[in-house]
C-alpha cells in the first residue's frame, strides 16, 4: 500500500480535465454532463453494458455483481486469501439515484445522513441475500473500488489505497469525472480543486462479518433456490 502524495502531473491532468466539464450553458452536475464530461458519460454507459448489476432495493444507492476479483489479493477474516480471479461480490454505486437524492436535498448534513442510512439498508439487504442463498455459498468476500472507500469502514470494511499501477491514475480520473457529473455543480469550481484531493481506494469485507453486523430479519423470506446455496452461519 502506498501513502505517497498524488503526483503533480496527475493533479494537473485532473484539474485540466475537470475544468473542461462546463459549457456556456452551465457546469456539469446532478446527472447533467457538460463539455468534456459527455465523453465520460458515454464511457460509463459502455462499461455498464459489460456488467450485470443487480439493485439491492427500491431507492437504494448500491448495486452489486458477482465477478472475478480484479486485484491481486485481499485477506478476509480467517487468513484465507481471496486471489485475483476468484469470484466475489463487487459493489457499485447507483449514480443516477445519488444525483436525484443530491438534487432533492440541498442540506449537505441531511443528505449525508440519508445516504448513510440508505447504504446501511442496502448492505443489510445484501446480508439477507447471502442468507437466502442468492449469493452462492462459495463466495466469501465483498469488494469495492471507490473514491469514498474510507466511508465503508463504519460497517466493518477493511480499506487500503489502490495499488499504484499504470491504470490507477486513469481509473481515479474516470471516477472523479463521474462524481463531477452526478454531484453538485460547485464541485467543479476552482478548476476541479474541490474533487482532486480524493484518492482511489479499495474496501472489502468477509461475508460472514457482514452477516454478524446485519442479523436475520424476522420477516425475511427464503429465495426460491436457497436450498441449493444456503450459507453456513459464521
Amino acid at each position: 500500500m502506498s501513502s505517497s502524495p498524488i503526483p503533480r502531473w496527475e493533479h494537473w491532468l485532473d484539474r485540466t480535465v475537470l475544468a473542461l466539464g462546463r459549457s456556456p450553458w452551465g457546469e456539469s452536475g446532478l446527472g447533467r454532463p457538460r463539455g468534456l464530461m459527455h465523453v465520460f458519460r458515454l464511457v460509463e454507459r459502455v462499461l455498464a453494458r459489460s456488467h450485470t448489476l443487480h439493485p439491492l432495493g427500491e431507492g437504494g444507492i448500491l448495486r452489486y455483481e458477482i465477478a472475478p476479483l480484479p486485484v491481486p489479493a485481499i485477506g478476509p477474516r480467517g487468513g484465507e486469501l481471496i486471489r485475483r480471479g476468484d469470484p466475489c461480490v463487487i459493489l457499485h454505486f447507483d449514480n443516477p439515484t445519488l444525483a436525484a437524492l443530491s438534487a432533492g436535498e440541498p442540506n449537505v448534513r441531511r443528505l449525508t445522513w440519508r445516504l448513510t442510512r440508505l447504504c446501511a439498508r442496502d448492505l443489510d439487504a445484501l446480508a439477507q441475500l447471502a442468507r437466502q442463498g442468492v449469493i452462492p455459498a462459495e463466495i466469501q468476500a465483498i469488494w469495492a473500488e471507490t473514491l469514498v472507500y474510507q466511508a465503508l469502514r463504519r460497517w466493518g470494511f477493511a480499506t487500503r489505497l489502490a495499488r499504484p499501477t499504470i491504470r490507477t491514475p486513469f481509473a481515479r480520473l474516470f471516477m472523479l469525472a463521474i462524481l463531477a457529473i452526478y454531484g453538485r455543480p460547485r464541485q467543479l469550481s476552482h478548476g476541479g480543486r474541490a474533487l482532486d484531493h480524493l484518492r482511489l481506494g479499495e474496501a472489502w469485507i468477509d461475508i460472514n462479518d457482514l452477516l454478524e453486523r446485519f442479523p436475520p430479519r424476522e420477516y425475511a423470506t427464503p429465495a426460491p433456490h436457497s436450498g441449493r446455496h444456503r450459507r453456513r452461519p459464521p
